[in-house]
């Protein structure tokens, strides 16, 4: 009843910044996610790790780096705005060294008091988008 997936750190920063700069989202992947019938947990166990450490990981240890298997990783608009993404990223990394665990405590730290969700605030007579 439980599915392992081996999304990591940077997969879930990427996708947060993917989500909110492309698609208007707040949103990412979760360490652990119920099915919405109750039957199956999706749950993340490396969501805390980065890329880096489990690549230097799995070369000491001898096994293979797999391609990523996504049904979604062969759509060149993903592919290309997560490339985007991980520049950014990497850039910001340069002036910013702690921002992937930064970004890793907000998404922990939500202050939905302080977002614009229609469900989580009442808006004025006549507010639109």
């Amino acid at each position: 009843s439980k599915i392992a997936l081996g999304h990591h750190l940077d997969d879930l920063i990427e996708t947060l910044l993917i989500n909110q700069f492309f698609e208007g989202r707040l949103s990412t992947m979760p360490l652990k996610l119920l099915s919405d019938d109750g039957a199956n947990t999706v749950i993340r166990p490396l969501g805390t790790c980065e890329e880096e450490d489990l690549r230097r990981f799995a070369w000491l240890r001898g096994y293979p780096i797999v391609p990523c298997g996504c049904p979604l990783c062969g759509a060149s608009a993903l592919e290309s705005r997560r490339a985007q993404i991980k520049e950014l990223v990497a850039r910001l990394r340069e002036t910013a060294p702690d921002l992937k665990f930064c970004l890793l405590r907000a998404m922990k730290n939500v202050k939905t008091t302080h977002l614009l969700d229609r469900a989580l605030l009442a808006l004025p007579e006549g507010f639109r988008k």
